[in-house]
């Protein structure tokens, strides 16, 4: 049996931050429209921010546009807004700021696409699904 080294917290981060890069890459390489399946604790909601800044920064989408957050439950709606965002802030920097630079709206899977005209005003730029982790603009 082949034993596992463990990585020093530092050794980690920079094994994790090259792993993002990666998936970043290929989204772009994608034009950003893929799925992404990365393993749990390697930060899948922190990536997909990096990768809302890549689309920014190649002029994909613009600050102020709709970015619309899919997930399982309200309560990911919750931990994507009040905790994560957040967090990624302090990780990340201020030029990561999802929040304030983005129209950030989050919708549960059970309710579908919808056609309401709130839903039909919103001019939607890009989508984060939770959980299958993919990015389409």
């Amino acid at each position: 049996m082949t034993k596992r080294k463990i990585l020093t917290p530092q050794e980690r981060i920079t094994k994790v931050n090259q792993i993002q890069k990666e998936a970043v890459k290929a989204l772009i390489d994608v034009d950003f429209n893929g799925t992404l399946k990365m393993c749990t604790g390697i930060g899948k909601t922190i990536t997909a921010f990096k990768a809302i800044y890549a689309a920014l920064k190649l002029g994909k989408i613009n600050k102020g546009d709709t970015i619309r957050f899919w997930g399982e439950t309200e309560v990911r709606e919750k931990t994507i807004f009040e905790d994560e965002a957040p967090k990624a802030l302090e990780i990340l920097g201020p030029e990561y700021n999802i929040l304030e630079d983005f129209r950030c709206v989050f919708r549960c899977y059970q309710g579908g696409l919808g056609s309401s005209y709130y839903e039909n005003q919103l001019n939607i730029k890009l989508e984060v699904y939770d959980e299958i982790s993919s990015l389409a603009i």
